[in-house]
């Protein structure tokens, strides 16, 4: 787990040792995840997290929630993989980039939309698409692949991308598709990590 939060009966935040949630605010509808189970959510700041959640009670009054959760867009977790893969990655929750390894000035690309259509075709219908396409003026080979919560609803985006110019097409199109699958699972078992520490602490 990256951290634990506790808050009231009304989600406001009690304790927490997670950097970006402060006492006093509602970072997360605790009763949403507690209906909707262990799944990736948004905080009332737009950060991403996979979350799990158990109610605190004392007799049969309702005093709060116990948040247990993961970073979804961890930085660090893509520059390794693109260190170790020379693939470049990107996190996106919906169709907004959340973290990514492409740099631009200096900086990282985030906050951007997925294009429209590719977006209907990942989000909407739920199904991969890889295309040559340019990025920052570089031809890439590109996959990218939904990510889906516990309903079956696609929360989110996984990008991968191989330069041309470095590897050969069918290679990178063979290592994108292994890519895309290793993220998904990356993703699939911080969630099981979830379900059981949830599970260990009722």
């Amino acid at each position: 787990l990256d951290f634990l939060i506790v808050t009231d009966a009304q989600s406001k935040v009690v304790y927490s040792s997670n950097e970006k949630s402060s006492e006093g605010v509602q970072t997360f509808n605790a009763s949403e995840v507690i209906a909707k189970g262990t799944g990736i959510y948004a905080d009332s700041e737009n950060n991403v997290y996979v979350l799990s959640a158990i109610k605190l009670t004392t007799g049969k009054e309702h005093i709060g929630y116990l948040i247990g959760g993961i970073d979804y867009d961890k930085q660090d977790l893509l520059d390794q993989l693109k260190e170790m893969l020379g693939v470049d990655f990107t996190i996106f929750f919906k169709d907004v980039r959340k973290a990514t390894t492409i740099i631009q000035n200096g900086e990282r690309v985030l906050g951007t939309k997925l294009r429209s259509d590719v977006a209907d075709i990942v989000l909407n219908q739920k199904q991969n698409y890889e295309n040559k396409t340019t990025i920052l003026d570089e031809p890439y080979m590109t996959m990218y692949t939904p990510v889906l919560d516990k309903a079956g609803n696609a929360v989110g985006v996984l990008f991968s991308g191989l330069k041309i110019t470095e590897i050969e097409a069918s290679r990178s199109k063979s290592m994108l598709l292994s890519v895309g699958t290793a993220l998904t699972l990356l993703i699939a078992v911080a969630i099981v990590m979830l379900v059981y520490v949830n599970k260990g602490i009722k």
